[in-house]
């Protein structure tokens, strides 16, 4: 994790857009926790039935959940900032002609 926390600090400075450093924080917690609860050896609960039809704990449930939706909102916000930008340099390339 004190990886994760350096890279998140190098990005915060590069960051092309509000929410980046979150939302990828987010996606390395949850693919580290999924990781992580297959080396636990402890009593799992059961939601719904899907931990004994998955064979997956809890948290690992959650950790998809989480991983899936900040992907997704990631992917969002990088196309909407990089569509701003393109628009950006659209607006700065004809005001420079004119």
């Amino acid at each position: 994790m004190l990886l994760v926390f350096f890279f998140l600090l190098w990005l915060h400075k590069r960051k092309r857009f509000d929410g980046q450093v979150i939302l990828l924080y987010a996606l390395f917690y949850s693919v580290i926790r999924f990781a992580i609860e297959f080396v636990r050896d402890d009593p799992r609960g059961d939601i719904m039935g899907l931990t004994t039809l998955t064979g997956l704990s809890t948290s690992q449930l959650i950790s998809i959940a989480l991983a899936a939706g900040a992907l997704a909102l990631l992917v969002i916000r990088w196309r909407r900032a990089t569509a701003i930008a393109r628009a950006d340099r659209l607006v700065a390339s004809t005001a420079a002609r004119a």
